[in-house]
């Protein structure tokens, strides 16, 4: 089964409504830091480490994972990979680009 894509503003409803729903963003720690932020609570590992990091989403199996990045790319791929192994995921189009556009709200900035 194929997995779902959705909007950013769908996802920020997503996360508003769904207390269960687990953000995993695939950036680098430079970009989660960076000045675009990250979505508060989020799960970082980058779409780089994610094959040899995947046991660290086993207690999410069965949950909703949305997955996002910069602009939408990457997090496809990790898509693609979560996927494969058995989890439940959602890629966020349009990644933390189009949330800062769209100033949708739960970004964290680094202090």
């Amino acid at each position: 089964m194929k997995y779902q894509s959705v909007p950013a503003v769908k996802a920020s409803d997503m996360i508003l409504n769904d207390a269960g729903v687990v953000l995993l963003d695939v950036r680098t720690r430079e970009e989660y830091d960076g000045e675009l932020g990250h979505l508060r609570d989020a799960i970082l590992i980058p779409v780089q480490e994610l094959q040899s990091r995947l046991s660290e989403l086993d207690s999410h199996r069965g949950k909703n994972i949305l997955i996002y990045c910069r602009s939408g790319r990457r997090s496809l791929v990790a898509a693609d990979i979560l996927q494969k192994n058995g989890h439940e995921v959602i890629n966020v189009e349009g990644g933390m680009v189009e949330w800062n556009e769209l100033k949708l709200p739960g970004i964290e900035y680094r202090r």
